[in-house]
């Protein structure tokens, strides 16, 4: 009776799984089997059933939290390239105008 709520658990694990070992390439399709999951799931779960989906929404809760820190140093990252970026370019465009002036 609470086999697809266990999967559900299961899933979530797994997915917290990968997103701590940084293998967000895998999430996608995890997620997409869990939402297969969630839609065969009965409209309204038996009582049986709200251990799993109590520690089911911990884990969710767990795993955005995980996926927003994650985005957010992946952001951080991109930005401090374009900074360094700018400053290889500023940097060579102003070498280059030195150059030209001695020339």
């Amino acid at each position: 009776m609470t086999r697809g709520y266990a999967q559900l658990v299961d899933l979530l694990e797994a997915e917290a799984e990968l997103l701590r070992d940084r293998r967000f390439e895998e999430v996608p399709a995890l997620q997409a089997e869990r939402e297969a999951l969630i839609a065969a799931l009965p409209a309204t779960p038996p009582a049986a059933a709200r251990p799993l989906l109590e520690r089911a929404r911990q884990l969710l809760i767990d795993n955005t939290t995980r996926i927003t820190i994650a985005r957010s140093e992946v952001a951080s990252g991109l930005a401090h390239l374009r900074r360094g970026r700018r400053a290889v370019a500023a940097y060579a465009g102003g070498s280059e105008s030195r150059m030209e002036a001695r020339g």
